[in-house]
């Protein structure tokens, strides 16, 4: 799709368009190129995780599915239905900023696009490998939120225990040193996941 320069709630009302307002009332599309846009095909790849894991993702024109963070989620009620709070749209990142979930919810007939400004979190004060949880954990609870009021399905957005021992790290938010403690493949829950740049890092027993 390329590169755009836009704000959350721009592109929360470009879904809402897209999805709510008909071509004859000055949509942006036919209901049957809508519907074209729709019909989905398996990713195989290994960075887009999905229901099965890395790989497991949709994507249409333009459009995504099943992808963690936009319209997959854990539930707190595992028996209920997954559909209410499934997004569609196309979330996204570029270097250094991202959004999502980002796109339409069909049932309760609203758009919704969060958009952060670290595809990670940038708090060194603690153990750094929560730092790569925090845009997932962030939009989780800001999207339940939203789903408590509509008295919608509620989210899980609890993290499993970071295990022993603690990463702790000197950091310099510069532009030239790229060493990071790496953290298992396991616990990388966010849909958006690069290298933060660390100065020094001293791992703590």
């Amino acid at each position: 799709m390329g590169n755009i320069a836009s704000s959350a709630l721009d592109l929360a009302t470009f879904f809402f368009d897209l999805f709510s307002l008909p071509k004859e009332r000055g949509g942006f599309l036919t209901r049957q190129s809508l519907l074209r846009m729709q019909q989905m095909k398996t990713l195989n790849d290994t960075w887009c995780e999905g229901p099965t894991g890395p790989g497991s993702c949709s994507y249409g024109m333009g459009l995504l599915q099943d992808q963690l963070g936009q319209d997959f989620w854990v539930l707190q009620d595992p028996t209920e239905d997954l559909s209410k709070i499934k997004v569609i749209g196309h979330p996204g990142e570029d270097w250094g900023s991202g959004c999502s979930p980002c796109g339409f919810n069909r049932r309760y007939g609203f758009g919704i696009c969060m958009a952060y400004t670290s595809v990670i979190g940038m708090n060194c004060s603690g153990d750094f490998r929560e730092n790569f949880l925090a845009v997932q954990t962030a939009t989780c609870l800001a999207y339940d939120a939203v789903l408590k009021v509509l008295g919608a399905p509620r989210l899980n957005c609890t993290n499993a225990a970071l295990p022993d021992p603690p990463q702790l790290v000197q950091c310099a938010w510069d532009r030239t040193n790229t060493t990071v403690p790496s953290l298992p493949a396991w616990q990388r829950r966010s849909p958006h996941m690069v290298v933060p740049r660390v100065e020094t890092s001293e791992i703590v027993v």
